[in-house]
């Protein structure tokens, strides 16, 4: 995620900013282990940062599609991605290889839908 930060140049908005999180920093809950302490004072700043400054849409847009072949290609690939994270193993290079190759097939499938309707749309 990420935030305006260049709206912070604004005094008004960078104040606003300050007495927000200042305001939710005191009201917390503390607790005595530091990595959820931690976790929450980003939880703090990051509720804060959506308040005042906002956040940046995403640089590119993402793909999208309801192609039959696409889905069971993505689908596929989320799984051997999600096993990939959980397997214990060292060695995940062939498992890497084929989450690269499904991604690579994806990449085609969709280049040839866009071309194909690029070229509809022409005629």
């Amino acid at each position: 995620m990420r935030f305006d930060v260049n709206r912070l140049n604004d005094p008004d908005i960078k104040s606003k900013f300050f007495d927000s999180f200042k305001r939710n920093i005191n009201c917390r809950v503390l607790t005595n282990n530091a990595i959820s302490e931690n976790s929450n004072l980003f939880g703090v700043l990051s509720k804060c940062a959506v308040q005042v400054v906002g956040k940046v849409p995403p640089r590119k847009p993402h793909q999208y599609s309801d192609d039959p072949s696409v889905v069971k290609l993505s689908a596929e690939r989320k799984s051997l991605q999600q096993e990939c994270r959980l397997t214990g193993t060292c060695d995940r290079s062939d498992l890497r290889k084929r989450i690269n190759h499904l991604k690579r097939s994806i990449k085609k499938r969709l280049k040839s839908i866009n071309e194909a309707a690029a070229s509809a749309w022409q005629m």
